[in-house]
């Protein structure tokens, strides 16, 4: 330490130079929560347990599941969904050449339970994405008025298939994505924490709900859709060789003056996520490089506000450090000052973001190395925007390009 509470030249500048960012960190952070608050009450939720009653006459909706080795997740979706309330569906689970247990469960099941029906698909076209192919297959063999595609991982609350059908009728809607909790059992969950909270503020589902807004979004792991609106643009035929083919879906129907629609399901069901850091990174860079598109501006505005959430940390220790160092100097206390409210403003309203989604908290303490590893798959897009490199996913190469 310095003498008579004095700086070294070096660290008075460096405590300079840091207060600036610090102050508008602290800016920003007080901003995002005004903006959280804003968005809690503006944005579409719906809730399992809704005292709403189904359509009458109820029409036949088939939940078509696509399943490839999902041995780990396909007893607990078929368990939540036949345990719905609603009173007439029909679940299509199609195996998609699976080498686990997967089609063995089904069978089982379908076994005490006419409602569910167990399909085979054997082969993948070229031109064609796996799911996609899949999905369409099962598309085919499927007799409701309202087809509800969901993922093996899925796993409804009870209440949600009645409340998502009354909600898409009463409304005229044409298609319905949830946005669900995730249910995660490893670190991977941090990841999902500090990537949605991007997507919160990107993409805000009031106005992507708005007819004027050119902003689609969908979410694969759930979409129930007008059967007649989904042969009338060919389903997923028209996708075929994109891999997000959620938000090509939404785009088609809405160039078309369709109506899809998105909300926030964390009260209706959760989704399991990725089991490791590989699989997480694979995900995740085909999710964000489709959800934004392939746009380089706004792949940069990812890479800018996942800064925003991680650089409060490095700045308080700093701080710190530079007390240690130098004393209780009067530039000192201001950069402590400045560097502790971000850093408590973005891990409380990543808290409160945990809180709404009913995940663990745990994963807003986990944000920094989360962030990291989310830096470094908004950077892997940009590099594949840039060299039009391919993923593979689910075994199998593609191109990455944005969604139609």
């Amino acid at each position: 330490m310095y003498p008579s509470g004095r700086t070294s030249p070096g660290g008075q500048v460096l405590t300079t130079v840091l207060i600036v960012p610090a102050a508008i960190l602290t800016v920003v952070w007080i901003v995002s929560h005004f903006v959280l608050n804003g968005l809690l009450r503006k944005e579409p939720f719906l809730q399992a347990d809704a005292d709403v009653s189904p359509p009458d006459p109820a029409p036949m909706v088939s939940v078509i599941i696509p399943a490839r080795n999902e041995a780990r997740n396909i007893g607990r979706s078929l368990a939540a969904m036949l345990d719905q309330d609603y009173p007439r569906f029909e679940v299509i689970v199609v195996d998609d050449r699976s080498t686990d247990d997967t089609a063995r469960i089904v069978h089982d099941i379908a076994g005490t339970d006419t409602r569910v029906k167990l399909r085979q698909n054997h082969e993948l076209p070229s031109e064609w994405v796996g799911k996609s192919y899949v999905l369409q297959q099962g598309s085919v063999h499927a007799c409701g008025e309202i087809l509800f595609f969901l993922d093996a991982d899925v796993a409804l609350d009870p209440g949600a298939l009645r409340v998502m059908v009354s909600h898409l009728v009463e409304n005229r809607l044409d298609l319905l994505t949830m946005i669900l909790r995730a249910e995660d059992e490893s670190c991977c969950g941090a990841v999902c924490l500090v990537v949605a909270s991007i997507l919160l503020f990107r993409f805000q589902l009031h106005r992507v709900n708005d007819p004027e807004s050119d902003r689609v979004f969908a979410n694969g792991q759930n979409i129930m859709i007008r059967t007649d609106v989904y042969r009338d643009i060919n389903g997923h035929e028209e996708v075929k060789s994109v891999v997000q083919e959620d938000i090509a879906l939404a785009r088609i129907l809405k160039k078309r003056g369709l109506r899809p629609n998105a909300v926030y399901g964390l009260d209706m069901g959760s989704a399991r996520w990725y089991r490791s850091l590989g699989s997480a990174w694979r995900g995740w860079t085909r999710i964000v490089y489709g959800l934004f598109e392939g746009r380089l501006s706004e792949m940069v505005y990812g890479i800018l506000r996942l800064l925003v959430t991680c650089l409060p940390l490095p700045i308080f220790v700093c701080a710190v450090a530079m007390l240690a160092v130098n004393g209780a100097t009067p530039e000192g206390l201001v950069l402590l000052l400045l560097s502790t409210i971000p850093l408590v403003l973005s891990h409380w309203l990543l808290i409160r973001l945990c809180r709404r989604g009913r995940s663990s908290i745990v994963y807003a303490v986990l944000a920094f190395p989360a962030c990291l590893f989310a830096l470094g798959v908004f950077v892997s897009c940009i590099a594949m925007h840039l060299s039009s490199k391919s993923v593979v996913w689910r075994g199998k190469r593609y191109e990455m390009r944005a969604s139609m």
